[in-house]
């Protein structure tokens, strides 16, 4: 029990479960038709998840960045992901991240790109 309560404090000290417990659910068509309001926050977003692949420079896979695009009715978001999605390529998937107006791996440069936290299969 008080194991469990110091990786609560730890947690809360670090704004680890603040972002968790603040991620509203928005819809893709809303972010592309308007990201300001969703920029650097954390939210939700629905979708089916498309070409998932490795980020790359000139060719060259970067293994550290997995991309893919989350469709959602007439839009589209590019997904950045630390560790590939273990979801079907296909599949419905549910992302939690931040969307952010740039984000830069290695030489390659992404403009409003949702970082993702969390993809849960459906």
């Amino acid at each position: 029990m008080a194991r469990a309560l110091s990786l609560l404090v730890w947690a809360l000290a670090f704004g680890v479960l603040v972002d968790v417990a603040s991620a509203e659910e928005v819809s893709a068509v809303d972010i592309v038709r308007n990201p300001s309001p969703y920029r650097n926050r954390v939210v939700t977003v629905r979708g089916i998840m498309l070409n998932p692949r490795p980020a790359t420079i000139g060719g060259v896979a970067v293994s550290t960045v997995t991309v893919f695009e989350l469709s959602a009715g007439p839009a589209l978001l590019t997904v950045l992901t630390p560790v590939p999605p273990a979801c079907p390529v296909r599949s419905t998937v549910t992302v939690e991240g931040r969307l952010l107006l740039r984000e830069q791996v290695s030489q390659e440069i992404y403009t409003n790109v949702f970082k993702a936290s969390t993809i849960s299969c459906r």
